[in-house]
């Protein structure tokens, strides 16, 4: 018995940033960036999942199809900006500097050349990534020799990811003959849908609970919060509290200090 499935793999935009190992999350779902469920050092056999079992017989995989985000990035140039914005907010504040000396001579560590650029630590994970697909899959990949197809958005950092893993996967199966194509229109399909841009994209409406909450008591509490804990009151509910949860989140996983 056999479990066909088309070898074809995909890479898109979901999320930013990946973490360190010590910062492992129990979280799945479709952001979750890889090794926070995954420890990057764990042993992987030889064909780990190349079969299975399945109404009481052995089954071998011999096609499959694989659907893969892009790896960690720099963030937007809207976000660089902001992050850019509140960062001179912070050290024209003497309060905050006399609080956080370094604050003063900080600045973001995002160019704008590299918005949306794939980091070097979305490098490593995409590698790491191919090398784990090539050691689960050795036989399978083998068998299909010359059949590999990857499909791409047309985005810079979706090109990245997939080199990444091509190389990742060569480093542990040697050099393969690989067909790549791009296809927004599967790949980014709410670009193309008319009624997705207007009545979502477009539409202000779908933003009403997010507003709520942002004025809401519970942001509110944060936001006094990291008033109390920076030493400033310029700090702005909602936006500016994001601004600063993105830098931290950024600057942590991304930069990795």
């Amino acid at each position: 018995m056999e479990y066909i499935i088309i070898l074809t793999v995909m890479l898109f935009s979901i999320t930013k940033v990946i973490p360190e190992d010590n910062l492992k999350k129990p979280i799945f779902n479709a952001m979750t960036p890889y090794f926070w469920v995954k420890n990057i050092n764990e042993t992987i056999p030889e064909n780990r999942d190349g079969s299975f079992m399945y109404g009481g017989h052995s089954c071998q995989i011999t096609n499959f199809h694989y659907l893969f985000r892009h790896a960690a990035r720099y963030p937007s140039l809207t976000w660089i900006q902001k992050m850019d914005n509140i960062s001179t907010v912070l050290r024209e504040d003497p309060t905050v500097v006399t609080k956080y000396p370094f604050i003063g001579n900080w600045r973001t560590p995002f160019p704008k050349s590299k918005q949306y650029q794939q980091s070097t630590v979305g490098d490593k994970e995409m590698l790491q990534l191919g090398e784990r697909f090539g050691k689960r899959f050795r036989n399978n990949v083998h068998k299909n020799a010359g059949k590999i197809m990857f499909e791409t958005t047309s985005k810079d950092r979706t090109k990245q990811s997939k080199s990444k893993f091509c190389l990742g996967l060569e480093n542990v199966m040697g050099k393969q003959s690989i067909t790549t194509s791009t296809d927004d229109r599967l790949l980014r399909y709410y670009d193309y849908c008319g009624k997705y841009v207007k009545e979502v994209d477009q539409n202000n409406e779908t933003l009403t609970e997010f507003y709520k909450f942002l004025n809401g008591v519970e942001m509110k509490s944060v936001v006094n919060k990291v008033r109390q804990k920076i030493g400033t009151s310029e700090i702005e509910p909602g936006g500016d509290v994001a601004k600063i949860i993105a830098i931290v989140n950024v600057f942590v996983n991304l930069v990795k200090r």
